[in-house]
C-alpha cells in the first residue's frame, strides 16, 4: 500500500483546488468507518507509512476491496472478525461516506489489542490525594458506558510523567461497570475490577496541583500517543494547555485551554456530566 502519509500530504495539495473534497487518505475511505482509525487501520505506525499490520496486508491481497470475504476474515487473530471490527460483518457496505453501525465500537482491524468496545470506555473519577479514611493510593476509575464487557487490558494509561499498559486479571469490565486503578500500589489486595500499577509500572504518582491523564490503545509506548485516532479519554485539572491537550482537542475529547480545579485531599475528582470537557467533570461537595 502506498505511503499514507503521503495520501495525506496529497489530499491535501488536492484541496487548495477543490475544497470540497475530502482531506483524508484515499484507502481511508475504502473500508467502513475508516476515518476512525485512519492510518492506523492499515499500517503498523498509527500515524501511516512503512510496514502494514496484518489487515493492512489482507486488504492488499484482496487487491484494496473491501467484500464479504474480507469482513469475514480475522486479520489480527483477536478473535474478531475484520467486518466486525469496523461494524459491517456482512461486508455489505458501498462505500457510502455515512457511519455504519455504531462508531463508538469501531476497533482496529490490524492490531490484536484494539477490539470493539474500548471507545466506550470513559474516566469517571480520580483520586489524586487520598485521606487516610479512602486508603494510602491515588485511584482512577473507568466506566464502561457500553452494552458489552470491555477487555482493558492493552490500553495505556498516559500521564504527564508516564505511562503504564493495563494488565491484570480484574481488568475486564461489565457493562455499567467500573474498573478501578490503584497507581502504585504494589502489594494491595483487590478484587474482581480492580488492578494494581506497581511502582516499577511506568505511570509515576499523578501531580496533584496540575496534570493530565488520558486512555490510549497503540501496540509500544514509543507509538504516537499524540495520535488522535489512539486517544479513547482525555482530563487535564489545574491547568490547561498541558500535555496532549491539542491531541485530545483533536480527537473531540477536550475544549481548548479548559481544565477541572485540582481537587483537595480526600475529594474525589468526578464526572458528573454525559459530554466531554471540563464543564462535564467536578468536585462533589467540593469549593
Amino acid at each position: 500500500m502506498p505511503d499514507c502519509r503521503s495520501a495525506w500530504v496529497a489530499a491535501a495539495a488536492l484541496a487548495l483546488f477543490a475544497p470540497a473534497l475530502p482531506a483524508r487518505p484515499p484507502y481511508v475511505a475504502m473500508i467502513p468507518n475508516g476515518n476512525v482509525n485512519l492510518c492506523a487501520n492499515c499500517h503498523t505506525d498509527v500515524s501511516g507509512g512503512g510496514a502494514r499490520n496484518p489487515f493492512g496486508e489482507s486488504f492488499g491481497r484482496a487487491g484494496r476491496n473491501w467484500s464479504a470475504a474480507l469482513a469475514g476474515e480475522d486479520s489480527d487473530g483477536d478473535g474478531v472478525s475484520n467486518g466486525a471490527e469496523l461494524q459491517d460483518p456482512a461486508g455489505a457496505w458501498g462505500r457510502s461516506p455515512q457511519p455504519v453501525g455504531d462508531v463508538r465500537f469501531v476497533s482496529s482491524p490490524g492490531f490484536n489489542f484494539s477490539t470493539p468496545g474500548e471507545r466506550t470506555l470513559r474516566f469517571s473519577g480520580l483520586l489524586l490525594e487520598p485521606s487516610s479514611a479512602q486508603g494510602e493510593h491515588q485511584a482512577i476509575q473507568i466506566v464502561n458506558t457500553g452494552t458489552d464487557p470491555v477487555d482493558t487490558s492493552g490500553l495505556w494509561l498516559v500521564s504527564n510523567g508516564g505511562a503504564w499498559q493495563i494488565a491484570g486479571p480484574g481488568a475486564t469490565v461489565a457493562p455499567g461497570g467500573t474498573l478501578v486503578v490503584f497507581l502504585n500500589a504494589d502489594g494491595r489486595d483487590v478484587s474482581a475490577s480492580q488492578v494494581v500499577e506497581p511502582s516499577s509500572g511506568g505511570l509515576p504518582p499523578l501531580d496533584t496541583a496540575r496534570g493530565s491523564l488520558s486512555i490510549h490503545w497503540v501496540s509500544d509506548p514509543q507509538m504516537q500517543f499524540s495520535r488522535q485516532q489512539s486517544m479513547i479519554d482525555y482530563v487535564e485539572w489545574g491547568a490547561g494547555g498541558q500535555a496532549r491537550e491539542e491531541t485530545a482537542v483533536r480527537a473531540n475529547l477536550w475544549t481548548a485551554g479548559g481544565f477541572v480545579p485540582a481537587p483537595s485531599m480526600g475529594q474525589l475528582l468526578r464526572r458528573t456530566g454525559a459530554g466531554q470537557g471540563a464543564p462535564n467533570w467536578s468536585i462533589p461537595g467540593g469549593n
